[in-house]
């Protein structure tokens, strides 16, 4: 019986950018010691008949383990930015810059809510996230397509020299809610030292003795004078105007108005606010226990 010698196949698959391909190759084809001719086209035959299905195959493979991680690297998560951008209700602007504020004088500034949906749209309440702030909105529903112009107050404290951040937040009868960021810049008018006091123990009697002086300074390059120190515990430096002052609290009168927590120091400077020392009591007995 004539021995053959086995026929060797080696697929060879390449992906190129634009198509997948097969390529079948035979080599080593080798038939000991009998006729090849019967054989070699029966096996042609049968490659040839098989390699569109191989292809196709591949090809499908290739496109289901592909197409997945396309589709998700073109999507894009939610960003705020796209959450505003989407909102029915549209705050022009988005934020409201108020300027620079003075302690305790209200700023008050507008802002326009437009109804960018099909159904009209009823804001139920403006809420502030501080109690500076006080935001309004309008009583009837907003048509779809239509604008109203509201309203947003912002009264800065006593204190100077910082930046305030807030948010408003515009609550919807049937809708997510809208947020408005609210800025504005407190200005530096007076600086002073130390802006509190501990009372003496009771037996500091040189501290009760010395008098707790404040420092105060203009900020600005304005002229200034006391006004007024509330409780009367204390006394001002100088009745002229002049670019720093002192006031200096006594103890002993400060014994006698029962101990007040604070002193209120206001002064004839333009812009500054109404100044206050927080005065802490000390922890031992007082001298008058």
């Amino acid at each position: 019986m004539r021995s053959l010698t086995k026929r060797k196949a080696s697929i060879v698959a390449t992906r190129a950018a634009d198509r997948s391909r097969v390529h079948l190759k035979f080599t080593d084809v080798t038939l000991a010691n009998g006729p090849r001719d019967g054989i070699a086209p029966m096996l042609d035959c049968r490659i040839r008949l098989i390699y569109p299905v191989i292809r196709h195959t591949l090809r499908t493979l290739v496109f289901f383990a592909v197409t997945p991680y396309a589709f998700v690297g073109c999507e894009r998560p939610p960003t705020l930015e796209s959450t505003v951008a989407d909102a029915p209700l549209l705050v022009e602007p988005t934020t409201l810059d108020m300027g620079d504020l003075l302690p305790g004088v209200p700023v008050v500034k507008s802002v326009r809510l437009t109804n960018r949906s099909l159904t009209p749209l009823r804001v139920t309440k403006a809420i502030a996230d501080c109690g500076c702030t006080t935001p309004s909105w309008p009583d009837s529903p907003i048509a779809p397509g239509e604008s109203v112009d509201t309203t947003v107050e912002i009264e800065a404290g006593t204190e100077q020299g910082v930046t305030l951040t807030k948010r408003v937040t515009y609550m919807l009868e049937n809708g997510s809610p809208t947020f408005l960021t609210v800025t504005g810049k407190v200005g530096m008018f007076l600086r002073f030292s130390p802006s509190s006091f501990t009372a003496p123990s009771n037996d500091d009697r040189e501290g009760w003795a010395a008098p707790a002086v404040i420092q105060i300074e203009s900020a600005d390059g304005e002229q200034f004078s006391i006004a007024s120190l509330s409780p009367d515990i204390a006394t001002a430096g100088s009745a002229e105007r002049s670019l720093t002052q002192t006031v200096a609290l006594d103890w002993s009168r400060w014994l006698e108005a029962g101990k007040p927590m604070r002193l209120e120091i206001s002064t004839d400077h333009s812009k500054a606010p109404t100044l206050s020392v927080l005065i802490r009591r000390p922890i031992a007995k007082d001298v008058n226990e």
